[in-house]
């Protein structure tokens, strides 16, 4: 008799293992190098080291997301935070609801980044299960125009869009929405877990 609760737990944890994790070698070519899962958390924790905590002009986390995926900023935004990163999750109703009235769906997320005038000491971390969100890939292209580090995490297809546009991503191998958000959401909770202290 097939137990499928634990065959669902076995294929989150064999699907989150797998996440690759790349980082842009050439930006004409397209060539990417790849790192460990392991060394990409170690860059999430590095780049905030080097960023938020900076004492001149110290930066911000901002996270965003559609449907699962927001919820999933909503959730990390405040862990980060609470790890001694502060950080900010793109939810707030009024202003998704009016940018994609005034500007059009694709807007909702890079208004709020134009309006916050994000800097290069800003860390966007853009999650689409598909990676190809117009919305999301809006406004990773406007995070990048103001040099903000931009970290992405998808899955699905392994040449989605939003998997090229990263300084630093993670591409989970599944086809499945809640295989592919609750991988995201685990190793960004990874990190901040061992930022506060976590050690195995």
């Amino acid at each position: 008799m097939i137990d499928f609760t634990q065959s669902w737990i076995a294929r989150l944890q064999q699907v989150t293992a797998s996440t690759l994790v790349t980082v842009p070698l050439n930006a004409e070519t397209m060539e990417s190098s790849a790192l460990s899962l392991d060394s990409g958390i170690l860059s999430i924790r590095g780049a905030a080291k080097l960023r938020i905590k900076d004492s001149v002009r110290p930066g911000r986390f901002i996270l965003f997301g559609n449907g699962g995926s927001l919820a999933t900023a909503m959730h990390i935004a405040t862990d980060f935070s609470l790890a001694g990163w502060p950080s900010i999750a793109l939810t707030d109703a009024v202003a998704l609801t009016s940018h994609t009235n005034d500007f059009g769906p694709e807007a909702n997320f890079t208004k709020q980044l134009e309006l916050m005038h994000g800097t290069s000491n800003d860390i966007v971390v853009a999650m689409s299960c598909s990676g190809k969100s117009p919305n999301i890939l809006d406004a990773v292209h406007a995070a990048r125009a103001f040099d903000c580090l931009v970290i992405t995490l998808s899955g699905f297809e392994p040449d989605n869009p939003l998997r090229r546009l990263g300084n630093l991503n993670f591409y989970v191998p599944a086809h499945e929405y809640g295989f592919v958000q609750l991988a995201h959401e685990s190793i960004l909770h990874c990190a901040c877990d061992i930022e506060q202290g976590w050690y195995p």
